[in-house]
């Protein structure tokens, strides 16, 4: 089953972009947040929320290039 876009802009291509990356995108729907899930074995985790505050995109996108596997 195919997953949802984030209605941001700049999210959306952050989760493109990370499956791109082979990390796996999970879409629970019923409003909860997108996870993000990296393949290596250190089992990076990031949750990406769908109403995002200022500057948000930004923050996540860092924490995204923080992980050594990135």
């Amino acid at each position: 089953m195919a997953r949802s876009k984030h209605s941001d802009k700049e999210l959306e291509a952050l989760l493109r972009e990370a499956e791109k990356r082979n990390c796996q995108v999970i879409d629970p729907g019923r409003g909860k947040g997108f996870k993000v899930r990296c393949p290596c074995p250190e089992k990076h985790y990031e949750v990406i929320h769908r109403t995002p505050g200022k500057s948000y995109a930004m923050r996540k996108r860092n924490e995204l290039e923080g992980w050594s596997c990135w």
